[in-house]
């Protein structure tokens, strides 16, 4: 074989150079080894010969590089040569693999091995990617079968649940009628200023509102749960919102009238009757607790108010709900001024300590400059 055709082969393998490999010798060289075949036209042998000595884990690249440089190529053939190697070093990397352990053996390298046979790290990321694809193909098969059961167990419920729906509206229509029949009878007492009929009606509509509310308690199933965390104002979340604001109002009126009940428990007879003392005493304080429960209620009824529509509310009470909401800082205003004044009051009567007081005046009927003796009163 010529040295045309020599070119031609290196060529193909490692791609274009300047020069061919010149036809040398050097001792105690494993490029001797190349020289010899291509001299003797095995020029096969020679380049596998070659890519061995480059993917040799035996061999580093520095010794490799030292090789050539004692070798008899030319200048030109030492830095084609070495150039060759540098990119072949850095495309071609093989995988680091754990030799097999064996007992007593000689282990030898294997010179029919090729670069090429080794699995690169571009097939590595390859596999990589095709088992994430796997496992997502699995993750959205998993995700539709779970769907599927899902929505297959609705639709075998939905029967059952528009049953109970439907039951539970018939309830709440009934329970409705019956409020309102109550609170006509509440505004009925409250003008009468019968306080005891009023907070008995109060006590019923709370009844009432306590069992729809108990009524409503499987609205925590999945189904109505699902709706509730859905970016819409439905008829369930406002009614539910509802049965709340009406629960907290009913137990606001009913502090009020405890509160006003408390006070009147104890009448003054006259400012003589020292008797009624602890009776007052105790009847302030239970009115004082009963309004401290009301400014509470306050609070609740405003955050019911922000969270409710008052456009999904009944016309009939939308007009005497919003006129409340209207009077809610004011009311809130005067619960406090009414504590303080039941407290102030409490201190002054000795509700821990006994006090006595010493009431001093004048006598406006002798004629003198500032208006009379001064007399006393124990």
């Amino acid at each position: 074989m010529n040295i045309k055709n020599i070119k031609k082969t290196t060529d193909i393998h490692f791609g274009s150079h300047h020069r061919v490999l010149d036809l040398r010798k050097k001792n105690n060289s494993p490029l001797k080894n190349i020289e010899q075949k291509i001299k003797d036209s095995e020029v096969k042998e020679a380049i596998d010969f070659l890519d061995q000595l480059q993917s040799s884990s035996e061999t580093t690249l520095q010794n490799k590089i030292t090789q050539i440089n004692h070798s008899s190529l030319s200048k030109e053939e030492k830095q084609w040569l070495i150039k060759k190697i540098h990119q072949h070093n850095k495309t071609i990397r093989p995988q680091k693999t754990t030799p097999p352990q064996v007992n007593n053996t000689h282990q030898t390298f294997n010179k029919n091995i090729s670069p090429i046979s080794l699995v690169p790290k571009a097939k590595t990321k390859i596999r990589a990617k095709k088992k994430a694809g796997r496992k997502k193909v699995n993750y959205k098969i998993v995700l539709a079968v779970s769907a599927i059961i899902f929505l297959s167990i609705s639709l075998i419920k939905l029967p059952s649940i528009i049953s109970r729906f439907h039951y539970l509206y018939q309830k709440i229509n009934y329970s409705k009628k019956i409020i309102q029949k109550k609170l006509a009878l509440v505004e009925t007492s409250l003008k009468n200023k019968n306080l005891f009929a009023a907070s008995q009606n109060l006590d019923q509509i709370q009844n009432r509102l306590e069992q729809i509310k108990k009524d409503t308690s499987f609205a925590n199933s999945s189904l109505v749960s699902l709706i509730s965390k859905l970016p819409i104002d439905s008829p369930v979340i406002q009614g539910q919102k509802l049965i709340k604001l009406g629960e907290d109002l009913t137990q606001f009126s009913n502090d009020l009238i405890l509160a006003t009940e408390s006070f009147n428990a104890c009448p003054i007879k006259n400012i003589t009757d020292t008797s009624s003392s602890p009776c007052l005493i105790k009847s302030l304080s239970q009115s004082n607790l009963a309004i401290q429960l009301a400014q509470k209620r306050v609070d609740r009824l405003k955050n019911d108010f922000q969270e409710l529509d008052l456009g999904a509310v009944p016309s009939s009470s939308r007009l005497l709900l919003k006129k409340f909401k209207n009077n809610l800082p004011q009311i809130r205003i005067t619960l406090n001024q009414l504590s303080q004044l039941s407290s102030a009051a409490l201190v002054f009567l000795g509700e821990k300590t006994p006090r006595n007081y010493l009431v001093l005046f004048q006598n406006p009927a002798e004629i003198r400059g500032s208006g009379g003796f001064i007399g006393s009163y124990a």
